[in-house]
């Protein structure tokens, strides 16, 4: 399944990082980039069912030591990513 990122799933990604500089340590920020690329490799691979539905076609995860939430919406064979 393709994995995109939304414009503001893009910004919001970035606006999430900056933030976590100034708190976090940059071990914690590698970890956080990585559970968002966990995160898009278990999408392409379909496994995105058990994630709870936020709406209709919407699911949501958190990730980052459960401090940010990533929604993601499913039309057909692609998953577009929306950070919060």
């Amino acid at each position: 399944m393709q994995v995109t990122t939304s414009e503001i799933g893009k910004f919001t990604l970035q606006e999430n990082i900056n933030f976590l500089k100034e708190s976090w340590t940059f071990k914690e920020i590698d970890s956080f980039l990585e559970d968002v690329e966990n995160l898009i490799t278990e999408l392409k691979e379909g496994r995105y069912k058990k994630y709870p539905k936020f709406s209709k076609n919407i699911h949501s995860v958190l990730i980052g030591n459960r401090h940010v939430r990533v929604f993601f919406r499913i039309d057909k064979n692609q998953i577009t990513l929306e950070m919060s």
